[in-house]
C-alpha cells in the first residue's frame, strides 16, 4: 500500500512539475509576443501620426491651388477692357436659360473657346466646376 501511495505522489508530482515547466515556457512565449506587438503598435502610430501630418500639408496646398485656378479663371469673364460688365453680358447671363439643368448661360461667338472651366452660371449663380471640353467654352453638360 505504501508503494501505491507513494508511486501515486511521484506520479502527481512529476505531471505537477511537467504542467507549469509547459506553462512558463507558454507564459514566456506570450510576453515576448506582446512585447513584439506593442513595439509594432508604437512604430506604426508614430507612422499614421507622421502621414496625418503629410495629409495635412497636401490639403493645404491643394486648396491654394484650387482657390488660385478659381481666382484666375473669374477674372477674365467678370470685367470687360474698361473694368465694367457689360448690359449685354448681364442680359445674356439673364435670358439664355438651359431648361435641362436650370443654367444661365452666356453665350458669345462660336468662335470663342475656353480651355479652362466650363463658363456655364448655374442657377444659384454660380459658375459651373466642371472642366471646358477643349475647344469649348463648356463642359459636356452645357455644351449645345
Amino acid at each position: 500500500m505504501k508503494d501505491k501511495i507513494l508511486k501515486i505522489f511521484v506520479l502527481l508530482f512529476s505531471s505537477i512539475l511537467f504542467i507549469s515547466c509547459a506553462s512558463s515556457e507558454d507564459l514566456s512565449r506570450s510576453e515576448n509576443q506582446i512585447k513584439d506587438l506593442d513595439s509594432k503598435v508604437n512604430s506604426l502610430q508614430q507612422e499614421v501620426a507622421f502621414l496625418k501630418g503629410k495629409i495635412e500639408s497636401i490639403e493645404k496646398i491643394l486648396m491654394n491651388i484650387n482657390n488660385q485656378i478659381i481666382q484666375l479663371q473669374l477674372m477674365p469673364n467678370m470685367v470687360t477692357p474698361d473694368n465694367t460688365s457689360t448690359e449685354q453680358d448681364l442680359l445674356n447671363l439673364k435670358t439664355n436659360t438651359n431648361s435641362k439643368t436650370k443654367t444661365s448661360i452666356d453665350k458669345k461667338s462660336s468662335s470663342e473657346t475656353s480651355s479652362g472651366r466650363c463658363q456655364a452660371i448655374t442657377q444659384k449663380g454660380t459658375q459651373c466646376k466642371r472642366n471646358a471640353k477643349p475647344g469649348s467654352k463648356y463642359c459636356w453638360q452645357h455644351q449645345k
